[in-house]
């Protein structure tokens, strides 16, 4: 039987001990079993580093690194690498996803060996025990992220949601050799959309897996890095002033002078 690829699914939490052990749950119980989950405490005040210690001690494909300052930039920087999988998934300690979600995405790299990165279908639901009623149900077929892509006539960041995605860490090495994924300058959001755009930038090729579902509950959680940027989103947001509603050159444009930055730095 051949071996399963090593999946690294990266947290990044912050004072989040209330609910993310749903999250952490459904991580472990994932039909696919070849993982191992990265938790990023960014400086929580709660209780959260005494439950990742305990739970690292039950289960030895956890991993637990605590900054001793928040930013949730260098967080998602410390997650992606320490990450040592084929490939890389995400989900936010106030998410859940379904029990074949990453089986899902594994199956659809198995089969597209042309694609780099894949999203999932999303589910915007309450952060409540009970999931069962969804608020709503959104996903773009891979057929139309692909000719969205090529035609560039949305956002990529409208095309996946980013914290459903898998990617090859391959292309990550290759993109990023410096571990470098996420700007400072993006720590009032927008480093999703920059990450997605310079991935573009250099050839990274996207696809949507819609049997792969992914609950998104941040509208409900107000303490949410969503949630909070989306309240100030105004006209001094990085993303608002140099990305939103821009021509794809200006937006490539961006992310060249922001990878040219940073691509000689280490983490």
């Amino acid at each position: 039987m051949k071996e399963e690829k090593l999946v690294s699914v990266c947290m990044c939490t912050r004072n989040r001990a209330d609910i993310m052990l749903s999250a952490i749950k459904c991580i472990l119980d994932q039909t696919y079993k070849n993982i191992e989950l990265i938790i990023v405490d960014d400086a929580s005040t709660d209780n959260t580093e005494e439950i990742c210690n305990i739970l690292v001690k039950q289960d030895s494909r956890i991993k637990y690194i605590k900054l001793e300052e928040h930013d949730f930039i260098r967080a998602r920087n410390v997650a992606f690498a320490n990450a040592s999988g084929d490939y890389i998934s995400l989900i936010d300690s106030d998410d859940l996803c379904a029990p074949d979600k990453i089986e899902q995405q594994v199956k659809f790299f198995r089969e597209n060996p042309d694609i780099d990165l894949v999203g999932s279908r999303m589910v915007f639901g309450e952060t409540t025990p009970n999931l069962s009623i969804p608020k709503t149900q959104f996903t773009w077929k891979h057929d139309y992220c692909k000719d969205q892509l090529e035609r560039i006539n949305e956002n990529i960041s409208m095309l996946f949601l980013f914290a459903s995605i898998m990617i090859r860490k391959s292309i990550l090495d290759k993109v990023f050799p410096n571990k470098i994924y996420f700007y400072p300058e993006l720590i009032n959001g927008g480093e999703d959309q920059i990450f997605l755009y310079t991935l573009y930038m250099n050839g990274c090729r996207f696809g949507n897996c819609d049997t792969s579902i992914y609950l998104y509950n941040y509208l409900t959680y107000k303490d949410s890095i969503s949630a909070s940027v989306g309240k100030h989103f105004d006209k001094n947001n990085f993303i608002f002033k140099y990305i939103h509603n821009k021509p794809l050159k200006e937006k490539l444009g961006v992310c060249n002078r922001l990878y040219t930055k940073y691509k000689n730095q280490c983490l």
